[in-house]
């Protein structure tokens, strides 16, 4: 019998509310994932692939300013630090820095940006020539 009437003293109605409260919270937290999978899985809540079709190699016009130095650098065979400093860049971002958030800073217009690095570019290939293919 004094089990009974302690068991009636924990069971407020207070804690009833608040256990029933936590049990369709989990349960909801379940359905949530469970769905969120599912949508996942057939594709709903994925993002659309927009490919990029660049070509291999890009030429000197072709230079975007969203485009990075690290993939610049690639293209057009410069050594990895050839922009940091020729343009002092401190970022610790560099080599995977857009051209445009570089040049953002000082406000400097991305068609201006692209330009400047092209005459960088230019002043390489003049110094040292690369090798032309056979």
């Amino acid at each position: 019998m004094k089990f009974i009437q302690k068991f009636k003293n924990i069971l407020t109605p207070r804690l009833l509310v608040i256990s029933f409260l936590i049990v369709v919270l989990i349960v909801s937290g379940i359905v949530l994932v469970k769905e969120y999978r599912v949508l996942y899985k057939i594709g709903v809540l994925k993002r659309p692939q927009h490919p990029r079709e660049l070509p291999e190699k890009i030429t000197i016009n072709d230079i975007k300013p969203w485009m990075t130095f690290d993939y610049i650098n690639k293209q057009f065979n410069l050594p990895d630090g050839y922009f940091k400093d020729a343009l002092n860049i401190s970022d610790s971002a560099y080599p995977n820095l857009p051209i445009d958030k570089f040049f953002k800073r000082d406000r400097i217009d991305p068609r201006t940006a692209v330009e400047k690095i092209r005459r960088l570019i230019l002043a390489r290939n003049s110094e040292s020539p690369q090798p032309t293919s056979r």
